[in-house]
């Protein structure tokens, strides 16, 4: 009678839609664990992850990653920002973007220039160099989703969105789009047609499998390409991880 995702046979029950990656519980006090703490089972998690996209959409050069959720909470930010990471510590170059202009998500410690962003650059009041900053990582750049716009759903919907994620798949080895969670906003929709894979965050004991339902099967009838499922926040154990992961620390 759980109605809460326990289990990757959960989600198999649910859906298709394979599921690429199991990310475990994040014990540090940061949200940037990919960089800060690069050998720890999560950082490695992230690694395994990655392999498994690449393997996925093989052949595919410039790739767009649109990584979202059900609904608010299950850590599609968190996923975005260390799938990120992981790439740019590959040597790949990398631009994460906040789409979820609904709300500000700081990425990273440093101070943010939150004058500019993403929202500004859509109602055409600021260039797109002056809202592209630089991580810690030499190789990862970003934009923040700017001032909170009273019309979010209607600046994703903009022609200048599309040339945006086209510019930047020529400028970047991947791009990786941080969209709002699909069960509660129609916004992430609109740009699904520009992703090479739709990444979606499912999180551990937190989920609910009929919300998970109806987002998964509104986006098989959408005839929605390479969509795959992210599995956050796993606590380790037996059963839903592997055993390789015993050479690294446990926290």
């Amino acid at each position: 009678l759980n109605e809460k995702i326990e289990s990757q046979d959960n989600i198999e029950k649910l859906t298709s839609y394979p599921v690429l990656g199991k990310i475990i519980h994040n014990y540090k006090k940061t949200n940037n664990v990919v960089f800060e703490y690069p050998l720890t089972t999560i950082a490695e998690s992230y690694r395994t992850l990655r392999t498994n996209i690449d393997f996925y959409i093989k052949g595919l050069h410039n790739k767009i990653i649109m990584v979202t959720s059900s609904i608010q909470g299950e850590g599609k930010s968190f996923t975005a920002l260390n799938l990120a990471m992981s790439y740019a510590q590959l040597g790949r170059k990398v631009i994460l973007v906040d789409f979820d202009m609904r709300k500000k998500t700081s990425y990273f410690s440093q101070p943010e220039n939150q004058e500019f962003g993403l929202s500004q650059f859509l109602n055409k009041k600021v260039s797109l160099n002056e809202i592209i900053f630089r991580s810690p990582h030499e190789k990862l750049d970003y934009i923040s989703s700017g001032v909170v716009p009273h019309n979010p759903a209607e600046l994703m919907a903009l022609e200048e969105t599309q040339e945006l994620i086209k510019k930047l798949k020529t400028e970047y080895d991947y791009v990786i789009l941080d969209t709002p969670p699909l069960a509660q906003v129609t916004d992430g929709f609109l740009i699904l047609d520009n992703a090479d894979l739709i990444l979606v965050v499912v999180k551990y004991n937190y989920s609910k499998k009929s919300i998970i339902s109806i987002v998964l099967k509104d986006l098989k009838q959408k005839n929605t390409r390479n969509v795959c499922i992210v599995l956050n926040d796993n606590r380790i154990n037996r059963d839903q991880y592997g055993y390789g992961y015993g050479y690294y620390k446990k926290k």
